[in-house]
């Protein structure tokens, strides 16, 4: 499945498996770690944390109880993923917080200069991912248009 943001800002899905490939597929009974991971997110919208009693709640929606008992390995391992992404989240949004303690909507320095402030305090293989949570984080207080100003504009802290 890929979901494709269009120009409305809305979402659009797509299977990009022919039916009969995807029927082989769920044939084999398990539950693909992509479906655990998408519902591990689903029980965000309830608890702040993802836990097992929740996960398994939501997949009984879709498969048996056995289904779920044989994978149990897999939905922890999703599990744990999912939750170090999130307090990874948390970090960067607690070093933005740092870097910048109270931003000011017209003077918000440059996407590359935010980055350089924050970079001290991630390895570079983290930054990617910094640099996503960062750009989302900004967006969500400040909206799409002023953070493409803010990639190649230079201003002042």
């Amino acid at each position: 499945m890929w979901y494709l943001l269009d120009k409305f800002d809305k979402y659009r899905m797509f299977k990009l498996k022919p039916e009969t490939i995807e029927n082989i597929h769920w044939a084999s009974g398990g539950i693909p770690k992509l479906i655990i991971k998408a519902t591990a997110y689903n029980v965000l919208e309830t608890y702040p944390k993802i836990n097992m009693k929740a996960l398994e709640e939501l997949l009984l929606e879709e498969f048996t109880k056995e289904q779920i008992a044989t994978f149990k390995y897999r939905m922890q391992h999703v599990m744990d993923e999912v939750n170090e992404e999130l307090e990874f989240r948390d970090k960067v949004i607690k070093a933005f917080d740092q870097f910048l303690p109270s931003p000011r909507v017209d003077r918000l320095p440059s996407i590359p200069d935010i980055m350089r402030g924050m970079s001290s305090q991630f390895n570079k293989r983290e930054m990617t991912q910094v640099y996503n949570y960062t750009v989302a984080y900004l967006e969500s207080f400040v909206g799409k248009e002023k953070v493409n100003e803010l990639r190649s504009s230079a201003t002042d802290i």
